[in-house]
């Protein structure tokens, strides 16, 4: 009953506010994707996508049938992160029981930042899923004969490299604890021959470890299946435009992510909307060593390594990304760490279930509970906690009248394309460019610099990030692609608009 209430209450915040938010550059990207033929998108995503192809191939017929309008391009990803919740109530239970499954399907059920990406049409949840279900698996496979939960666990990690690249930083550790594991498990039993004769145990270590091998030689086959087509991405001219901030603050983002949801950047909205990020960002940092706290005072020695467990799979998963980052192989943008959100919920709720947690616990729950579903209606209520509206502000700029050019910040560029249909303009090879009497300005700045010749005829403000100016010339004007983009002071990209 528990978990059904769970899933139900997941998908309502997932599946009720599907269309409340405009697609983003990232989602524009994937549904420009499910609109070609099956082979051509295969051939962009190897062109010009940065993680593997099934996400790709599992959207794909998905979008032909409810099509690339917000809702159906989002709602595999609802659906996917809906299934989250009993994937999280398995991994817990697994874990320790019921119990803790039943606290983690509740926790994840209203995680903000897995709310948030159940409502993006992007690979991210899909990982999330897999490595959950792995997580699951491996968990079972430490405390029963291992050969099914083994071949199980190794199917969902290579669903989840599959997915995305990133996945193998949670798998890792994983892969090491259940060596380790088999290795204990075969000192113990050595001992325990020595102590009983003749007594054989039910499965030989030497075979057990060897199990593990093998799981461990099928997700390297993923891998080594995988590994030309990541260097081919990777080598693509694709700008990685996260490196310029700095790693300490993606670091910190990633925390405050994980409670806080996406969006805006940390303390960079108005005085409300930072005094949810940091009260969510305290919480929920309190919340997770209070549970952490209760594992080490209040759990039993078998809840206290699944703890140590898990801890070690969050390690992996944020803190090897961060060490290759400062040894010059960066590619932590935060996002990418997304599904390191379920080993921590897992960890929170091995300590608010600990077995003599009692009512510190429940009310542990209660309070992670009751914080993350405050986030999830603050960012659906505010606009500034939301992704950027690019479809308020195509419908402010309207539809064209005549030739017309825009002047649009970059990542803009590509959800104005979807909203208005507009072609990108690269500039001709004349140097005339093109004469146009109108030039349209999408700006996240209260300043530009027309071109010459064009005076600003009105300026709108689409809260809580745009304004829309619009320009206009007595006579046609000559603009190249170079002469639209210094409009802006910021960067940016052009775009050309017939009627």
């Amino acid at each position: 009953m528990i978990l059904a209430g769970a899933v139900a209450v997941g998908a309502l915040a997932r599946f009720a506010t599907l269309d409340v938010q405009s697609l983003h550059h990232d989602e524009a990207v994937q549904a420009k994707l499910m609109q070609l033929g099956l082979f051509d998108m295969l051939g962009e995503v190897i062109d010009g996508e940065r993680s593997p192809p099934l996400y790709y191939l599992l959207h794909w017929p998905w979008a032909q049938l409810l099509g690339t309008g917000e809702v159906g391009l989002r709602s595999l990803s609802a659906l996917i992160g809906t299934l989250m919740i009993p994937a999280a109530f398995l991994a817990g239970r697994e874990l320790r029981g019921e119990r803790t499954g039943l606290i983690a399907a509740a926790l994840v059920s209203v995680s903000p930042i897995l709310v948030w990406y159940s409502q993006e049409a992007r690979s991210y949840i899909l990982m999330a899923l897999f490595v959950t279900l792995a997580l699951a698996f491996a968990a079972r496979a430490q405390r029963e004969q291992p050969q099914r939960p083994l071949a199980l666990w190794a199917l969902f990690c290579g669903l989840a490299l599959a997915t995305h690249y990133f996945a193998a930083f949670l798998i890792a550790p994983q892969a090491l604890w259940l060596f380790l594991s088999a290795r204990k498990r075969e000192g113990e039993r050595t001992r325990i021959e020595r102590m009983r004769g003749d007594r054989v145990p039910r499965l030989p270590a030497s075979k057990e470890r060897r199990q593990v091998l093998a799981a461990w030689g099928a997700i390297a086959l993923v891998a080594a299946a995988l590994a030309p087509l990541a260097l081919a991405q990777q080598g693509s001219d694709r700008r990685d435009g996260f490196a310029d901030l700095s790693l300490a603050g993606r670091v910190a983002e990633v925390g405050l992510d994980y409670s806080a949801s996406e969006d805006p950047d940390p303390l960079a909205g108005s005085p409300r909307v930072d005094r949810v990020q940091v009260v969510a960002g305290v919480g929920g940092a309190a919340l997770l060593a209070g549970a952490c706290l209760l594992l080490w005072r209040r759990g039993i020695p078998e809840e206290r390594r699944s703890g140590v467990f898990v801890l070690g799979v969050v390690l992996g998963g944020i803190g090897v990304p961060a060490l290759l980052a400062v040894v010059g192989l960066d590619f932590l943008k935060p996002r990418n760490l997304v599904a390191g959100v379920v080993p921590l919920l897992l960890l929170g709720a091995l300590g608010f279930g600990a077995s003599r947690a009692g009512r510190l616990g429940l009310a542990g729950v209660a309070a992670s509970c009751l914080m993350f579903a405050g986030v999830v209606g603050a960012f659906n209520a505010s606009e500034e906690m939301q992704r950027e509206d690019w479809r308020r502000a195509a419908e402010v700029v309207g539809p064209a009248d005549g030739q017309r050019l825009l002047a649009i910040p970059k990542n803009g560029d590509d959800p104005l394309l979807y909203y208005l249909g507009s072609e990108r303009f690269l500039g001709r090879p004349s140097r005339e460019g093109v004469a146009v009497r109108s030039v349209v300005v999408v700006s996240t700045t209260d300043r530009i610099e027309p071109p010459t010749g064009f005076q600003i005829r009105k300026r709108t403000r689409v809260p809580p990030l745009f304004t829309v100016w619009r320009l206009w010339s007595r006579r046609p004007v000559s603009l190249t692609a170079a002469d639209v983009i210094a409009i802006l002071d910021e960067r940016a990209a052009a775009l050309l608009e017939q009627p």
